[in-house]
Order: C-alpha cells, then structure tokens, then sequence
C-alpha cells in the first residue's frame, strides 16, 4: 500500500451479482467489507477481510445462508477460527505457515484483495492461498495469477477462476455499470 486509500463502491458481475463494497487503510492495515446480492436483491453474502500493512491476511469474517465463518491468524503463523451452522460449530485450525493472501467468494474483490499480499503478482508461477467458498467451505489451494495489460487480472485455482481490472489504487473497476465514491466527506 502506497498511499492511503478510502473508497466505496458498486461492482455487477456476469453472473447477475452486485458487490457493494468499501475499504479503508488505517495504520494497522487494510479493512475490506463487502455484500453480494443478486438480480432480485437477495443477499447472498456478507464479508470483511483484514490485511496487515504488507497485505497479508489477518481476520476474516463472513456469513451467507451457510452459516458465520470467523478466522484469525495468530502470532505463530497459523490461522484460527471456527464455522458455525445449522449442524453447529466447526472448530477451524490451519498449521503454521498458514498462506499469507486469501481469495474470499468469486467476486472481482477477491482478486483486489490477493493482489495486494502476493507482491510482485507477475513473478510467482504458483503460490499457496487460503481459499473461502461461498459455502463457507474452505481449503489450501495452489493460484496461479495472469496479467494483461498492467490492469487487467486473473487468479485461477483448481476450483474457481476469478477476474478483476484493477486501477491504479488496487481498486476494482471494471463491470458495467461499476462505480466508486470517496468515503471521506468532499
């Protein structure tokens, strides 16, 4: 992160999903939070991710009809947490090292989100990520990231191929219809 950035947003997708997202640095990191609805304006999802200044993941928290996800990356590394359902709670640990970027949901934010803690992008062929699912499922996974024209991105990992033009900022902008405001008043 260079310089300071306060922004909210709309973002559509193909799939006839709307993002409604905002993120803010702070002197702790990055804070993203974000819902997606669908054409009928049902939500589907609501998320806030947490990254340090570097981007790497520190704190997630997610809940869809699946459940709630909460999960943390503790001082060793590992990341810890639990997913809480209809069945119950499910006590979540991943050793450490546990990957530093997560990819959260199939929106373009996911991407912005990533990019941010796999610095340089272009110069890893294949990399660990922490993977969400709008289930609430998640796994390891190995990415791999593609660049076209600087802006331009792609994250693809065995399950889910996600896509994102970024401006200048890291910010999502691409999507008709797509726009973003500054958070802080003129």
């Amino acid at each position: 992160m260079n310089a300071r950035v306060r922004r909210a947003g709309v973002l559509p997708d193909d799939a006839g999903r709307t993002a409604i997202w905002s993120v803010a640095d702070g002197t702790r990191g990055r804070r993203w939070r974000w819902t997606v609805v669908d054409r009928r304006g049902t939500l589907l999802a609501a998320h806030t991710v947490e990254t340090d200044p570097s981007g790497r993941f520190l704190r997630l928290e997610s809940a869809t009809p699946a459940g709630l996800l909460s999960l943390h990356r503790e001082a060793d590394g590992s990341v810890h947490g639990n997913r809480v359902g209809e069945r119950g709670v499910d006590h979540l640990t991943i050793e450490a090292p546990a990957p530093e970027g997560v990819l959260v949901g199939g929106t373009a934010l996911a991407v912005a989100i990533l990019i941010d803690a796999i610095e340089p992008p272009a110069a890893k062929a294949s990399f660990e990520v922490l993977e969400i699912f709008d289930d609430l499922g998640l796994q390891i996974s190995s990415a791999t990231v593609r660049v076209e024209a600087e802006r331009d991105w792609e994250i693809r990992t065995h399950r889910l191929t996600r896509r994102a033009i970024l401006d200048g900022a890291g910010l999502p902008a691409d999507g008709v219809g797509s726009t973003s405001w500054p958070l802080e008043k003129g």
